[in-house]
């Protein structure tokens, strides 16, 4: 059975849950990922907060594993998140796996380590050769509900599409406007949710204000952009609320996501 993604009653188990599509913003200063190419290096950034502590690593085997074409994905979570999940009904080793679409002839060979964390304001740098791991790490709300946490949860699956987007364009070489490309990505990784196997309802969220006035200039034009998109998406469907198993969004989430070529 999928999983809502709506803010209702939501959980990680086969009766009907849901959830919300929303920026997840970190209760002091902010939150972002990147990725970036510089030749054959790769550089990965995972900020919360303010980001003044460096993330360290702390992990032993992965706990689900994702095998697409072109896309290899590890599941980790650190001890106290995983007893977080787990007291919370999220079963990632079950859900997570089916909740990432297989995009065919898109990505040129990726292995990416998702991490998830109740760490708060951290940082985390990677960088690596052109093969070596992708880092991402996403935080889970501190135990304190299982709405936010299966929010978040599923929300990682937008974060690695929309972030390997953007390192594709790069690894490719493809010259594109910087907000044409923010604004593909967007609706790249909304697409991942909507083709995914375990979300059958999603909700495109309005973004939060207070985001839109943060000091970093680039990080704001970003999330302006990132808002336009989403009222671009809400403007296809004709509302906010997308149903992926009714044949009338079934066609317009063909329309919009069917050709993710670069």
């Amino acid at each position: 059975m999928k999983i809502a993604f709506l803010l209702i009653a939501m959980c990680f188990t086969l009766s009907a849950c849901s959830s919300t599509f929303s920026e997840p913003e970190s209760q002091a200063g902010y939150s972002f990922h990147m990725m970036r190419s510089y030749g054959n290096t790769i550089q990965t950034f995972s900020v919360y907060g303010f980001g003044e502590k460096q993330f360290h690593l702390n992990y032993d085997l992965p706990i689900a594993r994702v095998i697409n074409d072109g896309l290899d994905i590890e599941i980790y979570t650190d001890r106290l998140s995983s007893e977080c999940l787990l007291e919370e009904g999220i079963d990632l080793t079950y859900a997570l796996p089916k909740a990432f679409p297989n995009i065919e002839n898109f990505f040129s060979g990726h292995l990416v380590r998702l991490i998830f964390t109740l760490k708060e304001n951290f940082r985390l740098e990677k960088s690596g050769s052109r093969h070596a791991p992708i880092y991402l790490v996403v935080q889970l709300d501190n135990c304190q509900g299982l709405e936010s946490n299966t929010q978040a949860v599923l929300k990682a699956v937008e974060i690695v599409y929309h972030e390997l987007y953007h390192l594709e364009v790069q690894l490719k070489r493809l010259v594109i406007d910087p907000d044409i490309e923010e604004e593909n990505a967007t609706i790249f990784g909304v697409c991942a949710l909507l083709m995914s196997d375990v979300v059958d309802r999603v909700t495109i969220p309005y973004p939060d204000k207070d985001n839109l006035t943060i000091e970093d200039a680039q990080l704001r034009n970003n999330l302006l952009i990132r808002a336009s998109s989403y009222r671009k998406i809400r403007s296809h469907f004709n509302g906010a609320h997308i149903d992926t198993s009714d044949s009338f969004y079934k066609s317009k989430i063909k329309t919009l996501c069917e050709d993710p070529s670069l």
